[in-house]
């Protein structure tokens, strides 16, 4: 049983390592496209930039079984907090269960430039895999991120994880370089869409395309795929007052489907 669960495991992490910990139910609604977009209060986790150029203070919790292999289970609780022109984010994840398990703990600050226009950020993520009868193994990552408005309507973003190469076990390749650039276009007040192009060290060049629709001062949708490897996703976000409620399908063609959840609240700065 052991030896099936830890095939299971590694297939279902084609992400690359730790790499599965990004995905949550606040951004992964548009495929994790939202690179050069601060609509997302999870979305330093992709891009470190962002948190200064959010509007609110935020902190949730997200929930997934990927895959839907019952013996796996992804939680994390992610926050921002204001503080301009500065931005602060933290957040911990975990993936897998009592016989294998990957933690993340990350760290992030960003800082708004030119009049607003310019937003640099960085994270330090402190990773750790403890696996059943071997030695828990650590190391430091460091991410760092640019966002700029090009127009109202426009943004462009560019973030580069795990910069300084971190190593597991003397290992290089266990945590790959990861780099993203993308754009953000705001078609009217209601329409939002997005566009990625991300290369990891292990994999070919992948296309991320998202949207999100507010249809409504309470609900929003969104829709995204992701080239590599091929994941459909389609979310829908429900707000009131302060209480967000997210959830979010993906298909997987060769692994099947993951239902994320996420519950969020928001304190409005302008608001006090």
């Amino acid at each position: 049983m052991k030896a099936i669960l830890f095939t299971s495991i590694f297939a279902v992490n084609l992400f690359a390592a730790f790499e599965y910990s990004n995905s949550n139910a606040f951004v992964n609604g548009t495929a994790g496209s939202s690179i050069a977009s601060s609509q997302f209060f999870s979305g330093f986790l992709l891009n470190p930039a962002v948190s200064a150029d959010l509007e609110a203070d935020n902190v949730g919790l997200t929930y997934s079984r990927p895959y839907a292999i019952s013996e796996l289970v992804q939680a994390g609780i992610i926050g921002n907090y204001l503080y301009a022109p500065y931005g602060i984010g933290v957040s911990f994840s975990s993936f897998g269960n009592n016989v294998f398990r990957e933690s993340r703990l990350s760290f992030n600050l960003s800082r708004l430039f030119l009049d607003d226009k310019l937003s640099m950020g960085t994270n330090l993520h402190w990773y750790s895999i403890h696996a059943e009868k071997y030695e828990t193994a650590n190391s430091l990552g460091l991410d760092i991120g640019v966002l700029y408005k090009i127009s109202p309507s426009m943004n462009t973003g560019f973030s580069v994880q795990n910069i300084n190469q971190p190593k597991i076990r003397n290992h290089a390749e266990e945590l790959p370089l990861v780099t993203s650039w993308g754009f953000s276009f705001m078609a009217d007040e209601h329409v939002f869409t997005y566009l990625a192009v991300q290369k990891d060290a292990w994999h070919p060049v992948a296309l991320h395309f998202g949207v999100n629709v507010l249809a409504n001062s309470y609900f929003s949708l969104q829709s995204g795929f992701s080239s590599y490897p091929s994941v459909p996703a389609l979310g829908v976000h429900f707000k009131k007052n302060w209480f967000n409620l997210n959830y979010v399908f993906q298909y997987h063609f060769e692994l099947g489907a993951t239902h994320l959840w996420g519950i969020s609240l928001t304190r409005i700065k302008n608001a006090e």
